[in-house]
């Protein structure tokens, strides 16, 4: 069995602790070394995080398994962290999700597709609303924000309160990350309610912080392929 660099993005103290203890889990009776990274830094661009290149870089010339507690944490993006997944896969290097035994550097492409795909979904969901917008005040029709208010031009506090909600929301961010572990689960023919056990089991929480329930389950998936 090929030995395991274990990366610990930068994250809070306490949750350092927990992938530690998830990676030792990970590599039972192989050999494993840790790559730490300053907390906050899975913030940066990937060309600043010079730990996770090193790290990626070891496991690369060492034909070990680079290894991370959870796809969550990683950056502070779940679909980068997918991609980005993708890209050190792309480079021969083996993968393993301590929290997450289904992604491999064989189905790390498909996840990190479906989250492009996803997010791509809401971002031009976000974008015809706002051309809506502007298309409205142009012809002289009425626009109002969610509280009822009118905008009569683009720049005032009630038109910029207007394209935030035209925005992505929180909720459409947390679908779009969400939806690649879903759809796969899916597509093996677990029920919705079997899918929110699943997600529980594995200490998967929604955005609020609470557990998953078939119907929590099934709104996210409405709300990616409306």
């Amino acid at each position: 069995m090929n030995d395991i660099i274990g990366f610990i993005a930068g994250v809070d103290p306490e949750l350092k602790k927990k992938h530690r203890s998830q990676l030792k889990a990970l590599a039972g009776e192989r050999h494993i070394d840790f790559v730490e990274e300053p907390e906050t830094y899975n913030t940066l661009n990937y060309e600043a995080r010079t730990e996770l290149q090193y790290a990626i870089t070891a496991a690369e010339t060492s034909t070990s398994v680079f290894a991370i507690a959870s796809v969550s944490g990683f950056t502070n993006r779940k679909w980068i962290s997918l991609q980005l997944l993708d890209a050190i896969a792309e480079r021969g290097v083996s993968i393993e999700v301590a929290d997450d035994p289904s992604i491999s550097a064989h189905s790390i492409s498909v996840l990190a597709y479906s989250a492009e795909v996803a997010k791509e979904k809401l971002l031009t969901r976000s974008r015809e609303a706002l051309q809506s917008i502007k298309s409205k005040l142009a012809a002289g029709e009425p626009v109002y924000s969610n509280r009822g208010k009118r905008i009569t031009k683009l720049g005032t506090p009630q038109a910029t309160a207007a394209m935030s909600e035209a925005r992505v929301s929180r909720a459409d961010e947390f679908a779009a990350q969400l939806y690649p572990k879903i759809k796969p689960l899916m597509d093996r023919g677990l029920s919705l309610n079997r899918i929110a056990q699943e997600f529980n089991r594995s200490g998967e929480r929604t955005a609020k912080g609470g557990k998953f329930y078939q119907s929590t389950i099934s709104a996210i998936i409405r709300r990616v392929e409306r």
